[in-house]
């Protein structure tokens, strides 16, 4: 882990008041830009290489990743071309460090505690106990919805031990996920969702923090450069990269859609149904409580199961609370007639109802259902890649040019022998290093580094 110091140079009254000395052991002393050489290194697992080790200002620079261990390299990487800080700096952390660090904490003293990769969405995790005995309860169906047009559900059983957990798709959108066991039974237990964090931040201990005196005017220059950048942020843009969002289980189904506002109003979803949706209907269960049903297709064989209810995502078990939910609210209502099975159960038809506001929340409380707030993914990002050519001169040269961050590329998969990269130089002179951090598909932590230096 890598501590994150934040200096604002606007403070420069208390800038003139910081001592000249340095805890310099919480420091990379390789960082300053005098010791750095720019001879090509020795045999690496993958090699930079650059057709010449001193450039001009917003010069093009070829970079190449030469892998020299074939098939054992190709894996995913980070690379990063930035200029060599003016002042002293933490080490950066390498690939080896983390795999070191993530060893000691999830390997084999705390195999219980290892993370579960997120490649496919996050996690939500707990344990259904019974509410009188607090043990673990077996056997039962839960449900997860995330609510929404494009709305999020599935149904796990409990493990022996009384656990489920779910695996959420990033791309469903939403902020909130509703939890609740299902079955007349609900009521008997408890939901209780895991702590997500397992960072126990009140073991920190942060170092002594002090700035030498004469790094006084690079962290100027450099609040400088930020601020002229910030400047033209609109002429070099970062961008967010499009994702399609998730659709629901029932994306495929075309369905049938009522909007209510080109009927007669009706204040109950009963009277709606019997009025407007002949294919949907009220009916008595077994034990004599009203339910929604919904007939089945032609030439199929009829059945007693329910029909699945919605209301603007959030799945309701409760057919007597989904009746009583105020018509006048709903905007349209979408049914589809096609047989579901989640859990253990069978349901003949999907009801979908969506409110004006689009904010229904579940009236029937209790240890059974529990809200929990989702860990939403930051959109990945297209960053602005500089350009000079022919095409580009009119509009971009008379636009200073002052990136420290000369390329950042996140998300680099190799699967050759070589790679071709570009990336221009900015008018900030100095020494940069061009640093790749990543693992093979392997899983082996691969590390590379080059210098380059830009003249006037």
């Amino acid at each position: 882990m890598t501590d994150l110091k934040v200096i604002n140079p606007n403070l420069s009254e208390k800038l003139k008041t910081i001592k000249a000395t340095q805890t310099r052991n919480y420091f990379n002393e390789n960082s300053k830009e005098g010791s750095i050489d720019l001879k090509t290194s020795t045999f690496s697992k993958i090699d930079f290489q650059l057709d010449k080790l001193e450039y001009k200002k917003r010069e093009k620079i070829g970079l190449k990743l030469v892998n020299n261990i074939a098939e054992l390299g190709y894996g995913s990487y980070s690379v990063s071309v930035r200029r060599i800080a003016d002042i002293l700096t933490f080490e950066k952390p390498k690939a080896q460090t983390l795999i070191n660090s993530n060893f000691k904490k999830n390997g084999l003293i705390r195999p219980n505690n290892m993370l579960p990769p997120e490649r496919e969405g996050y996690f939500i995790t707990g344990t259904v106990l019974n509410a009188t005995t607090n043990k673990p309860a077996p056997n039962l169906d839960v449900s997860i919805s995330i609510p929404g047009k494009d709305f999020y559900f599935t149904v796990v059983t409990t493990a022996a031990d009384g656990s489920f957990s779910f695996t959420v798709d990033p791309e469903f959108p939403g902020d909130s996920a509703i939890v609740q066991l299902l079955g007349k039974a609900k009521k008997l237990y408890t939901i209780k969702l895991s702590d997500a964090s397992r960072v126990d931040y009140s073991s920190f201990n942060f170092p002594d923090f002090e700035i030498d005196f004469n790094s006084k005017k690079a962290i100027l220059d450099r609040s400088l450069y930020n601020q002229i950048e910030n400047g033209y942020y609109s002429v070099k843009p970062d961008t967010l990269i499009a994702s399609l969002p998730a659709n629901s289980f029932v994306r495929y189904e075309k369905g049938v859609v009522y909007n209510l506002d080109d009927y007669k109003r009706f204040q109950t979803l009963t009277e709606v149904f019997t009025e407007i949706m002949k294919i949907v209907y009220t009916a008595r269960d077994k034990d004599g409580s009203k339910v929604v049903k919904v007939v089945e297709r032609k030439f199929t064989k009829p059945t007693d199961d329910l029909a699945m209810l919605f209301i603007d995502g959030v799945f309701v078990p409760d057919h007597a609370e989904f009746l009583a939910f105020d018509a006048l609210k709903v905007d349209y209502i979408k049914f589809v007639r096609n047989g579901y099975v989640f859990g253990k159960r069978d349901y003949q038809g999907v009801i979908l109802v969506t409110t004006k506001q689009r904010d229904y929340k579940p009236t029937d409380i209790g240890s059974f259902i529990t809200e929990n707030e989702l860990f939403i993914p930051r959109p990945q990002k297209q960053y602005f890649k500089q350009e000079y050519t022919v095409k580009t001169e009119q509009k971009v040269n008379r636009i200073p040019d002052y990136r420290l961050q000369l390329l950042w590329h996140p998300e680099l998969e190799l699967s050759s022998s070589e790679q071709q990269l570009e990336f221009y130089t900015s008018d900030v002179t100095g020494n940069y290093e061009v640093v790749l951090e990543g693992f093979a598909r392997n899983g082996a932590p691969i590390s590379a580094i080059a210098f380059f230096k830009v003249i006037d």
